[in-house]
């Protein structure tokens, strides 16, 4: 093997037995690649080394994949996911068969590409034309009232069209892998894996529409405040920033996607969703 080429290993600290995993893992794999490790909340990898990365093993659960997506999705690095953690829907292996299969994946030896959409969050400020700041979402972009007891008053236009006005706790933008976790819990329906669609759902949406609308990938989704009292901007269950009225937030399909390895392409979801949530 080419020894120039990097094996990248994410890990949750907060799971013992993950940091341990991915030692069993490297004394497997140091003599034919370079190593490089990371827990999952401290992630500052070269941009030359991640250049040369080939996959991205994680070690822990959803949320450990949704921290390494970030740089993954920057860099075209498959990501091949390991539960430890307690849902798993995004992982792909169990911590004991992680040994015995990582060679098929690295080989891959009838592995499949299972490319994921992700969302695009640009945050204007209103007084500047260009984003003073743009992230990329796997899951969701979610703007919440937080502590306040005051509901929000949020106006939405989609592709420049004067949509709802929403009084409600806040607002769920999903990806369609990000609609089996917190859209779901706020009454939001499941959507395949593999659609190429949005999903706006509110939460605890007060005396008006609060229904679920499902936004075709192409279109430009935009969101603004009309409370002065602040919201929290939540991106992938991270705290981004406060979110005000002079504040714009623009959500598109993001040109950059997270690839997993699977080996089966939809990694047995409808198998994955009755056993964890319809059980």
């Amino acid at each position: 093997m080419d020894k120039k080429t990097f094996i990248g290993f994410i890990f949750n600290e907060s799971i013992p037995k993950s940091e341990e995993l991915v030692n069993q893992l490297k004394s497997l794999l140091s003599n034919d690649y370079c190593i490089w490790t990371s827990p999952g909340d401290q992630i500052n990898i070269k941009s030359t080394v991640l250049s040369d990365t080939k996959i991205v093993v994680t070690a822990g659960g959803d949320g450990t994949i949704l921290k390494a997506s970030r740089i993954c999705s920057r860099y075209g690095i498959p990501i091949l996911g390991i539960n430890l953690g307690r849902v798993g829907f995004m992982t792909e292996l169990r911590p004991e068969e992680a040994s015995q299969q990582i060679f098929t994946y690295l080989n891959r030896n009838s592995i499949k590409f299972d490319s994921r959409l992700m969302l695009q969050c640009e945050i204007f400020d209103n007084s500047k034309s260009k984003p003073i700041q743009i992230i990329d979402a796997l899951n969701d972009v979610v703007i919440s009232r937080g502590s306040d007891p005051k509901l929000l008053d949020i106006k939405t236009k989609i592709d420049s069209a004067d949509m709802h006005s929403y009084r409600a706790d806040g607002l769920i933008i999903s990806s369609p892998t990000g609609t089996t976790g917190y859209s779901l819990a706020a009454g939001g329906p499941i959507i395949a894996p593999d659609s190429q669609v949005m999903l706006l759902q509110p939460l605890a949406a007060h005396m008006n529409f609060s229904k679920s609308l499902v936004i075709a990938e192409k279109s430009i989704l935009e969101i603004s405040l009309i409370s002065k009292q602040p919201a929290s901007l939540i991106i992938d269950g991270i705290k981004e920033t406060d979110f005000s009225n002079n504040h714009l937030i623009r959500i598109t399909k993001s040109p950059n996607t997270t690839v997993f390895l699977r080996k089966d392409s939809m990694n047995n979801f409808y198998a994955t969703l009755t056993n964890k949530l319809l059980s």
